[in-house]
This record gives structure tokens, C-alpha cells and sequence, in this order.
């Protein structure tokens, strides 16, 4: 995959999250709730089980998102940095041997 491919998928998805958050806070039942019209409002949001992706997979997802652009950053910098995540992809990624043992 290319850097640049890597990068514009990564800024699709950071602007995803804003954008998410953003609409999130306009239909909300607080004073910055302008679009909150009483019908469509975050009010499930605040339930457990879901108030878990604003509270933590949101926040969780934006951090990623940083670091992925940090990553980018660092592979466009200098070609070692390159060879080192080419190096991480293969520590990583299991070889054939390891995927075909079973458990005992």
C-alpha cells in the first residue's frame, strides 16, 4: 500500500471521528445542542451500554488515528525508519509454520 493511500485513508477516517463528534455535540441536550429539536436527540447515548463508544472507542480511535499519522511521518522522514516497519510487519505477521501448528 502506498504512503499516500495510507495517508489520505487515515485522514478520511480522523475527519470521520471530528465530523462524528461534532454532529454528536449539535443534536446533544445542552446549550451547544442548536440542532437538538426534541425528536432526534443523543439521549441514548448516555445509556451504558453504548455511552462506551463516546466515552472510550471514540477517544480510543482519535489516538489512533495520531499515531498512524505519526507512523506516516516517521516512513517519509529517513529510509530507515522505512526498514524498521518493514521489520515490525514481519515480527508481527506469523509464517506459515506458526499459522499451520495446533494447540496442544
Amino acid at each position: 500500500m502506498s504512503r499516500r493511500w495510507l495517508l489520505a485513508w487515515n485522514t478520511f477516517g480522523f475527519i470521520d471521528l471530528i465530523s462524528a463528534l461534532v454532529v454528536g455535540i449539535l443534536y446533544s441536550d445542552t446549550p451547544l445542542g442548536i440542532l437538538s429539536s426534541g425528536t432526534a436527540t443523543t439521549t441514548l447515548m448516555v445509556t451504558f451500554p453504548v455511552s462506551l463508544i463516546p466515552t472510550f472507542f471514540v477517544p480510543l480511535f482519535l489516538l489512533l488515528h495520531l499515531l498512524t499519522f505519526k507512523r506516516i511521518a516517521a516512513l517519509g522522514a529517513s529510509p530507515s525508519a522505512s526498514r524498521d516497519a518493514t521489520t515490525l510487519h514481519h515480527e508481527v505477521t506469523p509464517g506459515p509454520a506458526v499459522r499451520g501448528r495446533r494447540a496442544s
